[in-house]
């Protein structure tokens, strides 16, 4: 792997986790979740956001780092090898 696409990969884990990490720390500890001013639909609401942050990270860093990336690039055919050409097909091509 290039070490520009390991730089990359490990710069975007870390703002991945950090803003997993930050969100439910501050949310949990100081911040909204045990005001008890806040309403109960306001702490649902807040538990879903979580709830979503959580899973799109997870899935974030899984498509980032999962064994997928080590799969072969798939190459893109052209149109070199088409059947079937028409008359108004190869107009179009160079």
């Amino acid at each position: 792997m290039a070490q520009k696409q390991l730089l990359g990969r490990m710069l975007l884990s870390f703002v991945i986790g950090a803003t997993l990490l930050l969100t439910l720390v501050v949310d949990w500890t100081v911040g909204h979740m045990h005001d008890s001013s806040w309403p109960p639909h306001a702490r649902f609401y807040l538990l879903m956001y979580h709830g979503t942050v959580l899973i799109t990270s997870i899935v974030a860093m899984y498509w980032l780092l999962g064994p997928s990336r080590y799969l072969p690039t798939p190459t893109v055919d052209r149109g070199i090898g088409v059947k079937n050409e028409t008359k108004r097909d190869t107009h179009y091509r160079q």
